[in-house]
């Protein structure tokens, strides 16, 4: 199973932990590091074969390497023309049939409206100058089709108890084609 864009690897040592052999990429190469000495300290696996620093758009795998994919939080954190890109890698890089699990903050709450799917740029200080893009089910279509199959999208939604705030976000569940 890949991690498309794994930071710390969490998701690596839960998958792991759970019998699978995981594979993981990051765009920062400090995530990687510290993913990598956690793989090894963990369970005694060579971190550098499993986890790669790299770009989404240009996964260093062969053609359908893996059963299955993973991008949680990621395909929302930067341009949507660079998600379309990885999307590309992601289907190349997998097996027809495996399942991709991904998920993306809905524009709920955004600028006051319901259905905003623009670009952000992030302001805060953990993603600072990063850009944040939204989505309905119409930009996730768009995003994963033709190469994938839609199995389930669901939207949880939530607020800020006596702030008001409300946001939320798209989990998928796709099935490569």
């Amino acid at each position: 199973m890949l991690d498309v864009g794994c930071g710390v690897g969490r998701y690596l040592i839960f998958g792991t932990e759970m019998g699978m052999e995981m594979h993981g990429t990051d765009l920062s190469m400090k995530a990687v590091e510290q993913a990598q000495a956690w793989l090894e300290v963990q369970f005694g696996i060579p971190g550098p074969e499993r986890v790669i620093q790299g770009d989404i758009r240009a996964l260093p795998w062969e053609d359908s390497y893996f059963a299955h994919a993973m991008s949680d939080s990621v395909l929302d954190c930067m341009p949507f023309e660079v998600a379309q890109s990885g999307v590309i890698e992601i289907a190349r890089v997998m097996r027809a049939g495996g399942y991709f699990y991904s998920n993306f903050t809905s524009g709920i709450g955004v600028g006051g409206g319901s259905g905003f799917c623009g670009e952000t740029v992030v302001q805060d200080e953990f993603a600072h100058e990063t850009i944040r893009s939204y989505f309905d089910l119409g930009k996730i279509q768009l995003l994963l089709n033709p190469l994938f199959e839609i199995i389930d999208c669901t939207l949880i939604q939530m607020a800020k108890q006596g702030k008001g705030i409300h946001y939320g976000r798209w989990h998928v569940v796709s099935r490569c084609r």
